[in-house]
């Protein structure tokens, strides 16, 4: 530092001045140009020095940190732009030398931390935040890490990096205390339209899949340097890539200089290959035949551009990718399958990349793959040899791959597809979907081409290829695919029966798949199925099969098909058949209900539940008169949503009196019934509430006689059906247990649990609710008993319901529990008993036990938002408890004083304690 004098530190806004244009024109050269900023300008935060600007390549982060430095940049502010390249300590160098070398002119290389204790210490009018740094390109997460680690607050300096989103997540979750995110993404259609008319183009004229397109920044700028063909649109971004790269020999300036495309190509090469390093020195350039004067050509049609330090580089990240394809493509055209080695170098799982500054070169399979089907450099080895590598020995895709590959558009469909093809999938059931699923999003775009593809699947002789095309056509029904459906759904029972019965090279999920399919195609030409169903009367499998898909069917086409196959159906499928009772409840087939009324005497339970359901709506009267046949539990309960609100609104009086006569005296068959009308119960006639409680009264006797597991589970069943109803006739009964042997039941299995430590407390808290209607004594017994209990939970139990029956000896309990000390203590977390001594402070302040209250805080910290909701609609505390408050809050200093103050505040009488408070608490908050 002694070679700075007083001289140099009055010139510092020079200095500064000297540094902000440097880091101006280098954001201009990498890309950033304030005429067509249309996004508002990105902030430092006030209170986090470092700034993440995160986004997909190509959305603007470098846009984003010029358009900082333009905001940023003044006279009495240093604004550095560097690129991430190397290690922390070499981008802090070159943050250094922009300062003291640009700026100061000086060619000493001092500590950042010097230069800012120097400035900071001489140079008058300086601000707290004298410099921002902005750092593009950081990919490297060590670096990053390092660069975070840096105490830039203590320094005086912002620092602002554009990251990827993976890395910036990373990085805020480890410094979120000095770092926050910002996000940019594509432009909204009015910043699109917008950059459009700045750069002198029509957003009117352009087709809607471009101005998708060129809602990315990058697009965007690249279609606005070469769409002076107003009759060429992209179809995707990679041609616009390929009509950019074209513009290195279609370009007038480059008629004569033919040699430049070519001559990048090598260089790019030879980095591949390792033989230099990317950036390139002018000197790397020279030896692959691009001097000074090519240099500046490509240059001019906006390939290459200057560092400050004189090397050259592509000016962005996704070109180079487009350029590292282009060059990858032409070799293997030039020298076939010896080119592979070279191409995994790039795209391979396990490839090096430190010739381009291990750069995660992530687009470049995918222009690779795009480029592999073009008419110029197409090669289906590429294609398939690419994708092998993207889709991993498995078929497995990554999120990046899965977003990714169908951008490539149509031409990567049949690579998909051979490839898949190629992998004989029928032992990898992941294969087939994850082919489907990408398929299926290429479908978005390119519907009949995909749709094309899976009827040649569903043809395929393997069944893992065919099952790929049930998937597609399940999400993309067509017409076509409705035989070859039908076929595939035969070979697939060929093969359950001869395939080895724990054979799982197919799909478990394929029959169904294949029945949705068909169902789903047979909308958009339903009579297929008349045809399909007068040819498999002789297959009774094959039959039940198509009554299935008819009575799925939606269209309204298929009631003509029903009226058409309705009498071969009811010739050649049983009664009993499922699949037909559909059909009948599908198209209203009133006539034949005496097939369902005589179906329902089968003993097949999921028969009788498909008539249940399809009487309950085409005759009530019939299925009231089968109800008292039915198995409570197999047939009524699985079916209770169809069956009971359909007869309780067509024949409420005879389904009541039905019910009266099927309740009988057996718990059972009680508790069978009463679980399948659980929601409706309050609709019972006080006679089948009266046997609900003569069973109840019985099961209670069965597990204080016999206690058990079964017993338990009995009882419990129907303490939860009596908690559940409402009605006033029950309500009756219930208060005549009081005093009865019912409560006094009820109060001995509930003490019982209360004590128990094997089971959760559910139980009590349904016998609670129970035992609080029968209006006796025996509910604050219980409570007191629940309150003493030594298991945590169970105490919580009794506080929560205590307000219920705030009996001497329960506000007593209370209090105990309110004024007892802080222990059980686990580790760092607060203790075990904390939450349940809160609940009863707040228990006391409900009950306007105020004196016990008091105590109690004195002891306990507390929300007094919590203490004044709970003593709300209180009486205020007397003159005695409020006496005491007083004393305490002019006596006593520290926690007990602010303790007595938050009394105070819940206590409805803060008129009379605020004269007596001192002058700096007369306006305290309460």
């Amino acid at each position: 530092m002694a070679e700075l004098d007083q001289t140099s530190l009055d010139a510092w806004r020079s200095a500064f001045e000297r540094v902000n244009t440097t880091s101006l024109e280098r954001l201009k050269r990498w890309g950033f140009a304030a005429e067509f900023d249309v996004r508002p300008s990105p902030s430092f935060s006030e209170l986090k020095p470092c700034l993440l600007i995160t986004g997909e390549s190509g959305c603007g982060k470098t846009f984003a940190l010029g358009s900082l430095a333009q905001k940023s940049a003044t006279i009495e502010h240093a604004v550095v732009a560097v690129r991430a390249e190397g290690s922390s300590d070499q981008i802090i160098a070159a943050i250094v030398n922009a300062v003291w070398g640009t700026g100061f002119r000086r060619s000493a290389t001092p500590p950042l931390e010097s230069i800012s204790s120097r400035l900071r210490k001489h140079c008058d009018g300086l601000g707290d935040w004298w410099m921002s740094v902005l750092v593009d390109e950081l990919t490297d997460s060590a670096a990053a890490r390092s660069l975070l680690e840096v105490p830039w607050e203590s320094l005086g300096v912002r620092i602002a990096c554009a990251v990827p989103p993976q890395l910036a997540k990373s990085l805020v979750n480890l410094y979120g205390d000095v770092a926050v995110t910002l996000t940019v993404g594509t432009f909204t259609s009015l910043q699109a339209r917008k950059y459009l008319e700045l750069r002198g183009r029509s957003w009117a004229d352009l087709p809607q899949d471009v101005r998708g397109m060129v809602s990315w920044p990058l697009l965007a700028s690249l279609y606005c340097e070469i769409s002076l063909d107003k009759d060429w649109q992209p179809e995707s971004e990679y041609s616009l890539f390929q009509k950019y790269w074209e513009r290195l020999s279609t370009d007038l300036r480059q008629s004569s200089f033919q040699d430049d495309c070519a001559n990048l190509r090598e260089l790019i090469g030879a980095s591949i290959d390792g033989a230099c390093a990317y950036p390139w020195t002018t000197k790397e350039c020279r030896d692959h035949g691009l001097d000074g004067p090519a240099i500046e050509r490509l240059v001019a049609v906006g390939w290459l551009s200057r560092e400050q330090d004189g090397r050259i580089r592509i000016w962005h990240f996704r070109l180079l990718c487009w350029a590292i394809s282009v060059e990858l493509a032409s070799d293997f055209r030039r020298r076939g399958e010896a080119a592979l080695s070279r191409i995994m170098s790039i795209c391979g799982s396990e490839s090096s990349r430190e010739a381009f500054q291990g750069m995660e070169l992530g687009y470049v399979p995918m222009d690779l793959m795009w480029l592999a089907c073009d008419h110029e450099y197409g090669d289906p080895g590429v294609a398939h040899t690419v994708l092998k590598e993207l889709l991993g020995h498995g078929f497995e895709l990554g999120d990046v791959t899965r977003e990714l590959l169908p951008t490539v558009g149509h031409r990567v469909i049949s690579p998909i597809c051979e490839e898949f093809r190629n992998r004989n999938p029928s032992q990898f059931a992941y294969q087939i979907t994850q082919t489907a699923d990408l398929l299926l999003r290429l479908a978005k775009r390119y519907r009949t081409t995909v749709i094309e593809h899976a009827n040649e699947f569903i043809e395929d002789q393997n069944l893992g290829i065919a099952a790929c095309g049930v998937l597609i056509l399940k999400q993309l029904p067509s017409c076509q695919a409705l035989d070859g459906l039908w076929r595939v759904r035969a070979r697939h029972r060929e093969w359950k029966e001869s395939a080895p019965t724990d054979t799982k090279s197919i799909p478990s999920m394929l029959e169904s798949d294949i029945v949705e399919a068909l169902t789903n195609c047979t909308r958009m030409q339903p009579f297929w199925l008349e045809t399909a169903i007068d040819n498999s009367v002789d297959v009774p499998e094959d039959l039940d099969c198509l009554a299935d898909i008819l009575a799925s069917s939606e269209c309204n086409e298929v009631v003509d098909v029903w009226c058409a196959v309705k009498h071969t159906l009811l010739k050649h499928l049983p009664s009993t058949s499922p699949t037909l009772i559909s059909c009948i409840d599908r198209f209203h087939e009133d006539s034949l209900v005496p097939k369902l009324v005589e179906a329902m005497k089968c003993e097949d339970h999921p028969v009788i539940r498909s008539c249940i359901t399809t009487l309950s709506a085409l005759a009530p009267k019939e299925l009231l008169h089968a109800i008292p046949q039915c198995d409570p539990w197999l047939d009524l309960f699985f079916t209770q949503m169809q069956w009971f609100p359909c007869l309780l609104t067509k024949l409420r009086k005879e389904t009541l009196r039905t019910l009266d006569e099927t309740f009988d005296d057996d718990i059972d068959h009680t508790i069978a019934l009463g679980r399948s009308l659980e929601q409706w119960l309050d609709e019972l006639s006080t006679e089948s509430i009266g046997v609900l409680q003569k069973s109840f009264e019985q099961g209670l006797a069965a597990y204080r006689n016999s206690p058990g597991s079964d017993t338990r589970n009995q009882f419990t069943t129907l303490l939860d059906l009596i908690r559940k109803i409402r009605k006033p006739d029950l309500c009756e009964l219930i208060a005549e247990w009081s005093g009865q042997d019912v409560e006094a039941g009820l109060v001995a299995v509930g003490t019982e649990w209360a004590e128990e430590q094997v089971y959760p407390p559910s139980d009590l808290e349904t016998l609670l609710p129970v035992l609080l209607r029968v209006q006796g004594k025996g509910f604050p017994q219980l409570i007191a008993r629940l309150l003493q209990s030594s298991d945590n939970s169970r105490r919580f139990l009794g506080i929560q319901w205590s307000c219920h029956a705030p009996d001497a000896e329960i506000r007593r309990s209370l209090v105990d529990i309110a004024l007892s000390h802080r222990d059980d203590h686990d580790g760092d977390r607060l203790p075990k008993s904390q939450h349940i001594r809160d609940m009863a402070i707040e228990r006391l302040a409900c009950l306007g036990e105020d004196d016990a209250l008091i105590r109690s805080l004195q002891r306990q910290e507390h929300s007094i938002l919590a203490l004044a909701n709970a003593r709300r609609g209180h009486l205020p505390m007397s003159d005695r408890v409020v006496g005491r408050l007083i004393d305490t809050i002019q006596e006593s200093e520290g926690e007990s004083k602010a303790l007595a103050l938050m009394a105070a505040g819940v206590s409805s009488r803060i008129s009379r304690i605020g004269w007596t408070l001192p002058d700096n608490l007369l306006h305290t908050q309460f």
